[in-house]
């Protein structure tokens, strides 16, 4: 081998042991970098972290309002059931068996119903029943029926129609009483629906029919409301419940309600001197300060 091959050996063995060398300093740094690295990443993290703090706080810092307390006693009433438009869409959701009817189409019903009954109060719109303080709960200037929502998940029908002064009847297809979650809040929403002129009020339950499953309440409801205002006790109908969802797409479309199909006649558990049942719950009215 002569000279110049060993040169070029001898170059090649450093230069493979220069890296070897390069390679192992940085493998004894890598933890280091590693280390630098994490710390970047949690700074650019906090840092995005203050700045979404910050912007949230321009949005939420804002000055507080107590909501509006309603004063005891009359109130007109400020918002009525409105008829719908889009009666065909009404129709088509109402068709579905097993879906519960929505806001929309109570209101639709209760505004046919004042259409029709001009005679008859009430017919509010539901939604006024959902604010806590009842601030929007105006009081019917006459008898009155009104289909509201409880719990967020069931209908009813209140009527003080042929009640003794104070009181007013609940019908309910699925229960005998109010739950006790919501109950002080209904209270107070009757008493501002019926103005009463001394510290008790009479909650009565009126034996109605009970519905099949879950879901149809709100038929029930304004079969209830219809025949109050066709003056017929709900106490003594025993409604159909297969052919009530067709009945109510055929009312909506002809636009006229009429009585709820049944299958047959109850005799009436009422006393005979009143269309009120007998009393069952009384709840007291204690105004304090002008408001509830």
């Amino acid at each position: 081998m002569n000279r110049s091959a060993h040169t070029n050996l001898a170059t090649f063995t450093n230069h493979k042991q220069w890296i070897l060398l390069q390679l192992f300093l940085w493998t004894m740094q890598l933890p280091f970098k590693l280390r630098v690295f994490l710390k970047m990443r949690v700074q650019s993290r906090r840092k995005k972290e203050h700045r979404a703090t910050t912007q949230t706080a321009d949005v939420i810092v804002v000055s507080q309002t107590e909501a509006k307390k309603r004063k005891i006693g009359h109130m007109a009433i400020s918002k009525y059931a409105l008829l719908k438009k889009e009666v065909s869409s009404l129709i088509n959701s109402v068709k579905s068996e097993g879906t519960w009817l929505a806001d929309e189409h109570i209101d639709h019903a209760q505004a046919m119903l004042a259409k029709q009954f001009k005679e008859i109060g009430g017919c509010q719109s539901v939604c006024v029943f959902e604010a806590d303080g009842c601030q929007f709960v105006g009081t019917p200037d006459r008898n009155f029926i009104q289909i509201m929502n409880i719990a967020g998940n069931h209908w009813i029908t209140v009527s003080n129609i042929g009640c003794d002064k104070d009181a007013v009847v609940i019908h309910d297809s699925l229960y005998g009483n109010i739950d006790a979650s919501v109950k002080e809040k209904f209270v107070k929403q009757m008493a501002y629906m019926i103005a009463p002129t001394s510290k008790e009020m009479a909650l009565e339950w009126a034996d109605i029919q009970k519905q099949v499953g879950g879901s149809d309440c709100g038929l029930f409801t304004i079969a209830v409301a219809t025949s109050l205002c066709c003056g017929v006790l709900p106490q003594e109908c025993f409604w159909d419940q297969t052919r009530m969802r067709k009945h109510l797409c055929d009312c909506f479309d002809k636009g006229v309600m009429f009585e709820f199909p049944k299958t047959s006649q109850r005799m009436s558990s009422q006393r005979e001197d009143s269309n009120c049942l007998p009393l069952q719950t009384a709840m007291f009215w204690e105004p304090v300060d002008g408001t509830m």
